[in-house]
């Protein structure tokens, strides 16, 4: 599987594609393609969401929205960076763009629970609206 997922990585980077697409590529690899629901549980997106995603090539992303998806579908700092440029978003040096750089950069240790708990330590906006209280503890070693 690790094979197909870095295939994935290689043909966003390497391709056209625009970020709706490529979320959509990485939703498929990942193994939601037909999970949209445990996805949007996970994630705290409404599942219209995601049917917008797929249908929409063009689809506008927010910043919370797309960072809880790269955070959820544990893509790599390069290629989360590259996401966020064909959505034509950028992450500058406000407090909330550098704490979701950490967590896009501790893509492999941080949960959606633990992001929106450094995101609240922060005084700011949990992601795509989420309120789940508990971490993944498998998850859980964020240095800060």
């Amino acid at each position: 599987m690790s094979q197909i997922l870095s295939d994935t990585q290689n043909i966003i980077l390497c391709s056209t594609d625009s970020a709706s697409e490529s979320i959509q590529k990485f939703i498929v690899a990942r193994g939601y393609g037909e999970k949209v629901k445990a996805l949007s549980l996970s994630t705290g997106i409404p599942e219209s969401t995601f049917s917008k995603i797929k249908y929409n090539k063009d689809y506008k992303f927010e910043h919370r929205t797309l960072i809880a998806l790269l955070i959820e579908l544990n893509v790599d700092f390069s290629t989360s960076m590259s996401i966020l440029q064909k959505a034509g978003l950028s992450l500058g040096n406000s407090k909330e763009h550098i704490v979701y750089k950490v967590l896009l950069e501790k893509h492999d240790s941080v949960d959606i629970p633990t992001a929106n708990m450094l995101l609240k330590e922060n005084h700011l906006k949990e992601l795509a609206g989420h309120t789940r209280d508990k971490p993944n503890k498998k998850r859980q070693n964020i240095s800060r």
